[in-house]
């Protein structure tokens, strides 16, 4: 995840847990579901097509507005494109010569990260502040009891599934 992103728990009550504990459970969680989750921000990314549907997947679970869709250099208008909501958001390109990468400017993400989420981080952020170690997807925290499979399985809501 990108050292940029604003906080995940921006306006949570968080007195008694450090701040560091903090930030490296929030980006446990968010390496874990494959994208910042929360809050909504406005994000450009050049994105692969899967040429044999003509569509490109986002990377959000909370698409809020696509801004833009470039493609070879081209600013594309709304009409150009279709924009689907499902488990993950796709933007649709039609069935035309279509370019391996286009560039999409979009706004994603929860406005408030969600309850599950916050309590799975502070969880996390409490058991970091013991001094032993777990892993949670890519990225290894302090940790004393561990990160239980019933906290993992309350983020599954909000993990990105696995796209080839």
């Amino acid at each position: 995840m990108s050292p940029d992103l604003p906080e995940l728990l921006t306006g949570v009550p968080l007195s008694g847990f450090e701040p560091q504990d903090v930030r490296e459970a929030s980006e446990a969680v968010r390496s874990y579901c494959g994208w910042h989750i929360a809050p909504a921000i406005n994000e450009t990314l050049t994105l692969r097509v899967d040429r044999g549907r003509g569509a490109v997947i986002l990377p959000t679970l909370q698409l809020n507005s696509v801004t833009s869709v470039t493609v070879e250099g081209a600013l594309w208008s709304a009409s150009d494109y279709e924009v689907y909501l499902g488990r993950t958001a796709s933007i649709d390109l039609g069935r035309g010569v279509l370019p391996r990468r286009v560039v999409i400017a979009f706004n994603h993400g929860y406005t408030e990260a969600p309850a599950d989420v916050i309590r799975v981080v502070k969880s996390l952020a409490r058991s970091g502040a013991t001094g032993s170690s777990v892993r949670v997807g890519s990225v290894q925290i302090s940790s004393s009891t561990g990160t239980t499979a019933v906290s993992l399985t309350s983020l599954r809501p909000y993990q990105l599934p696995a796209v080839a």
